[in-house]
């Protein structure tokens, strides 16, 4: 293997082991059941399957991400704090069956909500165009 600091490596080894399939999940009423603004573990329910799908992916080799509206937080029901600590919950509930998701995006914001410093449109927001 060439060290890729050398001169005329053209770095597509490096390039092929990051180039990996992923698999985008949204997070309420696909990986846990919708109970409108789920951000507490004891409100956490995951759906029949899910858990194993996600296995399945990372078995895949495919790189897992899920991404999620939480307008909870633009509307002043719960924190962003209150987000990573349940997706950090929900990883390590993953890595007891050996999976893990790979990153966790959101969007805080809100055209309508109360919490001033989210009170705006996203293009982070789903299903904004690309």
């Amino acid at each position: 293997m060439q060290n890729p600091a050398d001169p005329g490596h053209d770095g597509s080894e490096l390039t092929d082991r990051l180039r990996r399939p992923a698999v985008f999940f949204d997070r309420d009423g696909v990986l846990n059941v919708d109970k409108d603004y789920v951000h507490r573990i004891d409100d956490f329910e995951w759906m029949q399957g899910a858990r194993e799908a996600v296995k399945l992916c990372n078995d895949l080799g495919y790189y897992v991400f899920v991404v999620t509206n939480q307008s909870g937080v633009a509307r002043g029901y719960f924190s962003v704090d209150d987000i990573h600590r349940l997706h950090d919950w929900m990883n390590s509930e993953l890595g007891a069956i050996g999976a893990h998701i790979d990153d966790f995006q959101y969007c805080p914001y809100h055209e309508e909500g109360t919490v001033e410093a989210y009170r705006r449109a996203s293009d982070r927001r789903k299903p904004a165009p690309a």
